[in-house]
């Protein structure tokens, strides 16, 4: 037996269920159709390695250059993956390797642009797309400016503070 040279073409046969896909996975009953993908590192005799190939796309945290050149276009193939109790677990580890490897990347162009003069463009625009993979979003609050009631009150807590520690200087000095 050898790996189909078309993989969209072979998955497109699968049908429902992801679990057919991956030798380790694979339930005889499912008839005729054969396992296309391992878990595996590397590519066997028989196997296309799933995770070579992902990390093939790892540069599109969208994954949709992966779906479209390795699963032809078939979106519902990761969407199982989230959901197969035993490939979750591989599909999380692979797209945490694949956002590690693009953030190292992203890092080292920055630091690379760094020695550049003018390069604060393309920092801006690096940072940006580093920033845009999943994870590395800003968490702050999103409010913005504080409303001024809020800088009133805040104004006040302190001249309160202020007060009380001019009082309880002057009770240490009436002690002194």
């Amino acid at each position: 037996m050898s790996r189909p040279s078309n993989i969209a073409e072979h998955i497109k046969d699968s049908g429902r269920g992801v679990g057919k896909l991956f030798a380790e996975t694979f339930k005889p009953l499912d008839g005729n159709f054969i396992p296309i993908f391992t878990t595996a590192e590397e590519d066997t005799e028989d196997l296309y390695s799933f995770k070579k190939l992902y990390m093939n796309y790892y540069k599109d945290p969208t994954e949709v250059s992966f779906v479209d050149a390795v699963l032809g276009g078939r979106f519902d193939i990761l969407k199982g993956m989230e959901k197969h109790k035993e490939l979750k677990e591989y599909l999380q580890t692979l797209r945490e390797e694949a956002h590690a490897r693009y953030l190292a990347d992203t890092y080292r162009a920055i630091k690379g642009l760094a020695d550049v003069s003018d390069a604060k463009t393309a920092i801006g625009a690096l940072k940006f797309l580093c920033t845009a993979v999943k994870g590395t979003e800003d968490t702050g609050t999103g409010r913005g400016r504080p409303s001024k009631k809020e800088i009133q009150q805040r104004t006040n807590e302190i001249l309160s503070d202020d007060k009380e520690i001019q009082e309880a200087f002057a009770r240490v000095q009436g002690i002194c």
